[in-house]
């Protein structure tokens, strides 16, 4: 699946951007929960170190979930969100009914943030 980029902002929480967190929409359910938070968070203007604290948990935990690869309930998650101000949303829609939307943005994209794309996720072949 295409990955997407968007342009850069204003530099938040240890030189990444909440652009940055824009560009990469996991590929999993995992991924993109955690990719979720990791915008929310920087929207928040926190670091990692910050909310966990503020959540009585390690950073390296909150790193793990932000990645998708900690095995978290939805419980953690929503305590994460209130933490952060926001709830969880969830909806259903049509297999594959967000590949039209994917695909124009991925059309829409620059030349640089097309070369960035490629030097970051390599050649779709």
């Amino acid at each position: 699946m295409a990955k997407v980029i968007h342009k850069r902002s204003a530099r938040v929480a240890r030189g990444r951007t909440v652009d940055d967190a824009r560009r990469v929409r996991g590929d999993s359910l995992p991924e993109t929960v955690g990719h979720l938070l990791t915008l929310e968070r920087l929207r928040a203007g926190l670091s990692q170190a910050r909310l966990a604290r503020r959540l009585g948990t390690s950073q390296q935990w909150l790193s793990k979930v932000e990645r998708g690869a900690a095995n978290v309930s939805l419980h953690s998650i929503q305590r994460i969100l209130a933490e952060l101000g926001r709830q969880l949303k969830v909806e259903t829609a049509p297999l594959g009914s967000d590949l039209d939307k994917e695909m124009d943005r991925n059309l829409a994209l620059d030349e640089e943030d097309r070369a960035w794309n490629l030097e970051q996720f390599g050649s779709p072949t």
